[in-house]
């Protein structure tokens, strides 16, 4: 079973939502790790949040199934529609660090 959520965002212009990565210095969509007990779905909408200060509802995450990453891991892989999220909070703000957003 995966241990990590990828979410994509795409608007109207058909861009998509990444956010910098401090640690290893790279531009990508919001991912994270699965808590123990929380459902793949509960922690896209998380990570979203914590990455990027957008909330969604769950419900709005459409599962696209399973992605591979480097390093032999799998994800699960959602997508959902800027229309859909509401900006909370400052990009990083309630995952405890800094970071900064943007449309690709």
């Amino acid at each position: 079973m995966p241990k990590f959520v990828l979410i994509y965002v795409s608007d109207e212009e058909g861009r998509t939502l990444e956010h910098f990565y401090q640690r290893s210095r790279v531009w990508s969509v919001p991912a994270g790790k699965i808590k123990q007990g929380e459902l793949p779905v509960d922690a896209a909408a998380r990570e979203l949040l914590e990455r990027t200060g957008y909330a969604v509802d769950p419900l709005h995450l459409v599962d696209e199934g399973i992605e591979p990453l480097l390093g032999g891991e799998v994800a699960f892989k959602f997508k959902t529609h800027k229309q859909h999220l509401t900006m909370v909070a400052r990009p990083g703000e309630q995952g405890g660090y800094a970071t900064e957003i943007r449309w690709v």
